[in-house]
C-alpha cells in the first residue's frame, strides 16, 4: 500500500460472489421449458428527433412499471417486431422467446456464441448501464432514460460486433451520450480480463480513499480527515465502534453511526477521546445481488405461413438484468494506525491503488446529487470528460430487418 504524508492512503475493495452455482441450459427440464414470452420493439425518443427503437419483453415488471427493458444480443440479426397483435391470424408476425434464467452459467450455444469473456463483459455493461446503473454514472450526465437505454444497447452491440473502444459524439450520439458511453467503457469494461473461471462474474465493487489519521481538535476531540466512498451502490455500516467514537457525514456533520452511509457519501470518524491506534474498526458493506435473463428466439417475425428453416434465427436473441432481493454482505476491518484492511469475509479480494481525486472512480447512490465542494481541500467534483476520438459506430440502430418474401 502506498503511504503519503499524514498517513494518506487509498484502497480498492472488490467483493466477488458467484451469481449461481449450477450450470443450466435453455433445454433443461424446468417449468420454463414450454413457456413463451413476447419480445417487441417500441419507439424511443432521442435528442436528434429521428426514429429509434428500444426493446421490451413481456416477462414480469420493469423498474418503470412496464414490461422489462431488454437488449439485443446479436448485432447481425433483426429486431423483434412490434407488440400490437395482428388484425388477421395469417399475418401474425409477433416474436416469441424462451427464457434462460442462469445466463452466466449457461452452456447454451446461443448464449456462448461470442465466447466467455465477451459474455461476461456484456453482463457488466448491463450491470453498469441503464436501468440498473450500479455505479450511479447516469446521474453525472444530462441524458434521458431513453438516451441511456440507447447508449447501453450500443455498448452491447459494439462488444458483440468486435468494435470495442471509445466513441465520438456523432450520428445519434450527443456529446453527453458519448461521454456516458465512454465513462462506462473506461471505468468498467476496458480493463476487464477473464480471471478465475470459478468466479464467473464479480460484483459489489467498493472504493474508499482518504486521510485516516486521527488528529486532535482544539476542543480536545479527535477526528480523521475526509474519507470518500465510491463504487457499486450499497450501504456501509459500522457494527461495533469504540466507545465515544462516531461516524459523521463530511458536509453535514450528521452522526450516521447507527444508520451507516450510502456508497457515494464522504465521511469522517470523530472521537470524544483519543482512540487506541491498535483498535480495528469493523465495517460491513452490502450490495444488491442480481440475475441475468437470456431469451432465445423461438418463432415469429414473419407470416406464420413462412416455414423456411433458414429464417428461424434471423431475429435477435435478447438479454436483461433482473434486480435481486438478496444482498451480498462483506465484512472487513480498518486499522487506525496505518489505514490497512484486514479481510474478515474470505469471499472478498483486496487490491490497493494509488491515491485519487475524489469522485474519479466514484458513483452516486440513488437520490444523491453530486455537489461541488469548492471549500474543501479535496477540490470540486469531477467534470464530465472530454469526448475522445474513437471508432464511429456503424448504423447505431442496428441492422435493418429483412423484408420477407
Amino acid at each position: 500500500m502506498k503511504k503519503n504524508n499524514g498517513k494518506r492512503c487509498s484502497f480498492l475493495l472488490v467483493a466477488a460472489m458467484l451469481l449461481g452455482m449450477l450450470p443450466m441450459t435453455a433445454f433443461a427440464d424446468t417449468p420454463e421449458q414450454n413457456v413463451l414470452y413476447q419480445g417487441y420493439k417500441e419507439p424511443i425518443d432521442l435528442w436528434d428527433g429521428e426514429v429509434h427503437y428500444g426493446l421490451r419483453i413481456a416477462d414480469g415488471t420493469g423498474a418503470d412499471g412496464k414490461d422489462p427493458i431488454v437488449y439485443c444480443y446479436n448485432y447481425e440479426k433483426s429486431r423483434p417486431t412490434i407488440k400490437t397483435p395482428p388484425q388477421y391470424q395469417d399475418q401474425d408476425d409477433r416474436c416469441w422467446y424462451t427464457h434462460i434464467d442462469h445466463y452466466l452459467e449457461s452452456e447454451d450455444p446461443f448464449v456462448n456464441v461470442y465466447g466467455e469473456e465477451k459474455k461476461q463483459k456484456i453482463a457488466l455493461a448491463l450491470y453498469a448501464g441503464y436501468p440498473h446503473d450500479a455505479f450511479g454514472l447516469k446521474g453525472q450526465f444530462q441524458i434521458t432514460d431513453d438516451e441511456a437505454q440507447y447508449t447501453t444497447q450500443e455498448l452491447v452491440w459494439n462488444m458483440t460486433h468486435g468494435r470495442e473502444g471509445e466513441i465520438e459524439a456523432k450520428y445519434s450520439f450527443s456529446p453527453e451520450m458519448a461521454a456516458y458511453y465512454n465513462k462506462i467503457y473506461n471505468d468498467v469494461l476496458k480493463d476487464f480480463q477473464l480471471g478465475d473461471p470459478d468466479h464467473l462474474f464479480e460484483y459489489g465493487w467498493f472504493f474508499m480513499d482518504g486521510d485516516y489519521q486521527m488528529k486532535q481538535n482544539p476542543d480536545g476531540s479527535w477526528q480523521t480527515g475526509k474519507m470518500n466512498t465510491r463504487g457499486v451502490r450499497g450501504k456501509l455500516r459500522f457494527p461495533s465502534l469504540p466507545e465515544g467514537m462516531e461516524v459523521r457525514k463530511w458536509n453535514t456533520n450528521i452522526d450516521c453511526s447507527k444508520d451507516g452511509v450510502d456508497v457515494g457519501d464522504s465521511l469522517y470518524l470523530w472521537s470524544a477521546v483519543q482512540p487506541d491506534e491498535k483498535h480495528q474498526i469493523e465495517l460491513e458493506y452490502s450490495s444488491e445481488r442480481v440475475k441475468f435473463y437470456f431469451y432465445t428466439f423461438d418463432h415469429g417475425g414473419y407470416s406464420i405461413s413462412d416455414k423456411e428453416v433458414g429464417k428461424k434465427q434471423q431475429i435477435q436473441n435478447l438479454i436483461r438484468l433482473e434486480p435481486g432481493k438478496d444482498r451480498l454482505y462483506t465484512h472487513f476491518e480498518l486499522s487506525l494506525k496505518d489505514g490497512s484492511i484486514k479481510t474478515v469475509n474470505q469471499d472478498m479480494n483486496i487490491e490497493f491503488q494509488e491515491d485519487t481525486a475524489p469522485g474519479e472512480h466514484g458513483s452516486l447512490p440513488d437520490g444523491i446529487v453530486m455537489e461541488t465542494e469548492e471549500d474543501t481541500p479535496d477540490g470540486p467534483a469531477p467534470n464530465i470528460p472530454d469526448i475522445p476520438d474513437g471508432p464511429v459506430p456503424d448504423t447505431p440502430d442496428g441492422p435493418v430487418p429483412d423484408t420477407p418474401d
